[in-house]
């Protein structure tokens, strides 16, 4: 019997030994992946008529504004802000006007004014070849 008790108890210590070592709780890594996507809601008008899009990239974003300057040089009155950052007007307006002869310019400024939340039309006069950019919140 002592013969069957030494080797029965060194394989219970072995066994408890080899268990607590398994005991390790395993994190499996997240399969999500996040991606960072600007999802802009935005209204715009053209010579009145109003329409809806929503633009999901940055590139795209930056497209639609070159749209919208392009149609204000063909002539076209053109506004728009996004719906996700307006800011609804109450009684007091704050007007912006910026004034260029720069398209590139006429983009970028556009771009933050409607980041910043303001309504911004734009036109275009053929003779001076200045944007006109006015902001409205």
């Amino acid at each position: 019997m002592k013969k069957l008790l030494k080797p029965v108890a060194l394989l219970a210590v072995l066994s408890l030994a080899a268990a607590g070592c398994q005991k390790e709780n395993i994190v499996e890594p997240s399969t999500q992946i996040q991606q960072n996507v600007s999802v802009r809601n935005i209204t715009y008008n053209i010579d009145g008529i109003s329409y809806h899009c929503t633009i999901k990239s940055d590139k795209n974003w930056n497209v639609f504004i070159d749209w919208m300057i392009s149609l204000a040089k063909e002539g076209h009155t053109v506004s728009f802000h996004n719906d996700d950052t307006h800011i609804a007007s109450g009684f007091t307006k704050d007007v912006v006007t910026y004034v260029t002869t720069d398209e590139k310019q006429a983009n970028e400024w556009s771009n933050r004014m409607t980041e910043n939340g303001y309504n911004v039309t734009i036109t275009y006069n053929p003779k001076t070849g200045e944007y006109t950019c006015v902001a409205r919140n």
